[in-house]
């Protein structure tokens, strides 16, 4: 249905978000359960720590990025890139609310090469996975508006200066071995846990080939949308089994107990021959 504005505000088990209406995913969890792929979250409480910094790569509105911020604490920090500048008001705006004053929030697009991006506007008023659209290519099934877009194309290790770095979770839409490439300094000094999206068998090769250069095990990761015991207590399933497929990466001194080995494609839990 389209809306006027498109924005409607909601309760969450972290705070009080912000949502796009329309956005079939994110929006509508957030709105319906209170939450978003709780499963993610609860690992990244395993991994982080008081204290850490940490980089939200792909950051929405801050489905992901609040509940990081509250597990940092006021002597960690957490910096979220998120390219689309509408959805990065929002997620600035989620973060002022919640008090995340931990949280830089930066436009910007994580890449291997600095440059730009040219992106079609898009129209928040229709309804779509707008956490889903890729800027590693030109999607010619997307609805959009007039117009385009410059967004700045950055490689991590160009724009955070930091003493430490816990974990980088990415979901890029198909630019995360691109973003690793650019935080290569970062990885190679710090070895930072990493959380990258891989719901398409394809990247995975690539992505652990690349990873094993820095001594990392990789593992699958599936985030169902769905929980029954959501903070709403809403019992009905309005996804079904749709999941999110993600790579859990971890230097190989680090002893991963209870997740699949990933090694390449032919691993992916979606593979098929």
């Amino acid at each position: 249905m389209t809306t006027a504005l498109g924005l409607e505000t909601c309760q969450t088990k972290y705070g009080k978000f912000i949502i796009p209406k329309n956005d079939i995913y994110i929006g509508r969890s957030l709105s319906i359960y209170g939450q978003y792929c709780e499963s993610e979250i609860s690992l990244f409480r395993k991994i982080l720590r008081t204290g850490d910094i940490a980089v939200d790569a792909g950051a929405n509105i801050g489905a992901f990025a609040i509940p990081i911020s509250k597990m940092l604490g006021e002597t960690g920090m957490l910096y979220a890139f998120e390219p689309q500048p509408y959805l990065c008001s929002i997620l600035s705006a989620n973060l002022l609310a919640n008090d995340c004053i931990n949280t830089r929030a930066m436009s910007i697009a994580l890449s291997d090469e600095t440059g730009k991006i040219t992106v079609q506007n898009i129209d928040y008023k229709l309804e779509n996975n707008f956490g889903g659209i890729s800027f590693a290519s030109e999607n010619p099934n997307l609805q959009v508006d007039s117009g385009h877009l410059g967004i700045a194309k950055m490689r991590l290790d160009d724009v955070i200066n930091i003493p430490r770095l816990r974990m980088i979770k990415a979901d890029v839409e198909g630019m995360e071995l691109a973003l690793i490439k650019g935080a290569s300094q970062l990885i190679s000094k710090y070895k930072p846990y990493l959380y990258l999206e891989c719901n398409n068998p394809e990247p995975a090769d690539a992505l652990c080939a690349y990873l094993e250069q820095y001594s990392y095990q990789c593992y699958w990761h599936i985030s169902p949308f769905f929980d029954a015991d959501n903070w709403k207590n809403n019992k009905e399933d309005i996804f079904g089994n749709v999941a999110c497929v993600n790579l859990l990466c971890a230097p190989q001194s680090t002893t991963m107990n209870n997740f699949i080995p990933a090694n390449g494609t032919a691993s992916h839990p979606r593979y098929k021959k």
